[in-house]
């Protein structure tokens, strides 16, 4: 019975070589596995993993569920001994773990025993070699390095990912040991797990579904360190389960979307609170938005043709055919590179290590430091509203910005208030929200029309209406703003 904190990281096939030579001597060991699901997926669905795995000679049944953040997992492990076939699968012998609640859940039971008959779903077939590594303060690393492949009836996957896993001290260390190869080799993270690309073999998909922000769950009275480092953590997990879907060359337009909102909200934790949390702070900012940017030029040339192009052409204008948003390749070739892979892990490092340096203080410093940086962003909110029509487009934006930097800090910091308190408050920003989002896009609309212009007289139709668009739409932005401003604030 444990909590795991491991990191994977993608292997290029053409550095396999270099990573064996790497672990030096390490024995090889052949590691077959079968995953186990319910009829209708349950386990998948509620991100668990259950699964029988040779491992040399002797199977052990493993159970497991996701922890507090994406690279900690509850685990726990029951060795059956040797046999010769596989053995019978038993959620029993789970019972009384740190995974039992979870499991009990997902299958809705009472007890382990009353579950369905769980069936063979996919397997995995790895050659691991893996090597223990030790610094200076007694931190016990895991290399471990596999290389195989993963089956579902007729169809295979390969894999080729080497894992770092504290095995003993501060989870950092592996981060630490994680960011050193990467550097050395080219490597990427990568959270999706051998059950997660198994179970997408299994029911044919080539893509995941994109993963939404999460909230932390603070303690009232943790010290500052504690609760910047948890909104860092949960921030990052978002960004890492997306960016293994882009890194792996994916361009769904809403994975894409979800890989920017983490980044903006990473961004928002650093701008606001870098001060609390030594490493954690704006040295990378360049690598972070640029990946950023490039993800915007995605998403607003997505927009343009799947959203504002069909509106000018259902009130007369013409159809024009745009270039196609950045490419897969592209945004693959930006998420895995080693300036914004190294700018991920060391903010998670970081984080990870301030994340267990304690708990509850009992000064309500972090309450007091997030009101402070809500009420400061809510004054700049408070300022701009008095002349917002006035604005040139440049500080209008900043507005926009500013918007979504309370609406993140309040996200993530709403169990210190009160998660009603604050979903009312955030329930009333979302027209406004909506507003300067709309208004936002038909700028950007607006800029690309009068580029192209220049040279096209068919854009000269959009770029007029989308002009007068623009127009009703920053109006109405104002009136939201002031509407939304006359809501008492949740935060002391």
């Amino acid at each position: 019975m444990s909590i795991e904190f491991e990191l994977k990281l993608q292997v290029p096939p053409e550095r396999s070589r270099d990573i064996a030579a790497a672990l030096g001597s390490a024995p090889r060991q052949r590691m077959r596995a079968v995953y186990f699901d319910s009829a209708d997926e349950l386990l998948a669905r509620h991100h668990l993993a259950l699964r029988l795995r040779k491992e040399g000679r002797e199977w052990v049944q493993t159970a497991k569920a996701p922890g507090a953040h994406g690279h900690a997992r509850l685990e726990h492990n029951a060795p059956l001994g040797r046999a010769a076939a596989v053995p019978a699968v038993s959620l029993q012998r789970h019972a009384g773990s740190v995974v039992e609640k979870a499991f009990r859940t997902a299958l809705g039971v009472r007890d382990l025993g009353d579950a369905e008959p769980l069936v063979a779903r996919f397997e995995t077939d790895v050659y691991r070699v893996a090597s223990e590594i030790s610094d200076s303060h007694g931190n016990r690393v895991e290399i471990a390095f596999d290389r195989g492949h993963i089956r579902a009836a007729d169809a295979s996957l390969p894999v080729c990912e080497i894992e770092f896993e504290c095995v003993h001290g501060d989870p950092a260390a592996a981060v630490r040991v994680a960011r050193q190869w990467a550097q050395e080799h080219g490597l990427w993270i990568s959270t999706a797990s051998k059950a997660l690309r198994g179970d997408l073999l299994a029911r044919g998909r080539a893509i995941p579904d994109a993963t939404p922000a999460s909230q932390p769950s603070l303690h009232r009275h943790a010290s500052a360190v504690n609760v910047v480092a948890e909104m860092a953590l949960h921030a990052l997990d978002q960004v890492f389960a997306n960016a293994s879907a882009v890194g792996d060359g994916c361009d769904d337009a809403d994975i894409v979307h979800q890989l920017r909102i983490g980044l903006r909200r990473l961004r928002v934790v650093v701008r606001e609170f870098s001060r609390c949390v030594p490493g954690l702070d704006t040295r990378h900012e360049a690598e972070l938005a640029g990946v950023f940017r490039l993800l915007g030029e995605h998403r607003d040339r997505h927009n343009l043709i799947t959203l504002i192009g069909p509106r000018i052409v259902a009130d007369g204008g013409p159809q024009l055919d745009w270039p196609t948003p950045v490419g897969a390749s592209e945004l693959s070739r930006a998420v895995r590179s080693q300036p914004f892979q190294q700018a991920l892990l060391v903010l998670l490092e970081a984080a990870t290590a301030a994340a267990g340096e304690g708990g509850a203080s009992r000064d309500a410093s972090a309450r007091r430091l997030v009101s402070q940086r809500l009420a400061r962003l809510h004054r700049a909110l408070v300022h701009d509203s008095r002349r917002y029509g006035q604005l040139d487009e440049a500080r209008q934006h900043r507005v926009r910005k500013r918007l979504k930097r309370l609406r993140y800090v309040a996200q993530l910091a709403a169990s210190l208030f009160g998660r009603k308190d604050v979903a009312r408050y955030l329930e009333a920003a979302q027209p406004l929200q909506d507003a300067l989002g709309q208004y936002n896009d038909e700028l950007g609309a607006l800029d690309a029309h009068r580029q192209r212009a220049r040279r096209d007289t068919d854009a000269m139709f959009g770029q007029g209406w989308l002009a007068a668009q623009c127009h009703v739409s920053a109006r109405a932005c104002a009136n939201e703003l002031a509407r939304f401003l006359r809501r008492k604030p949740f935060w002391p």
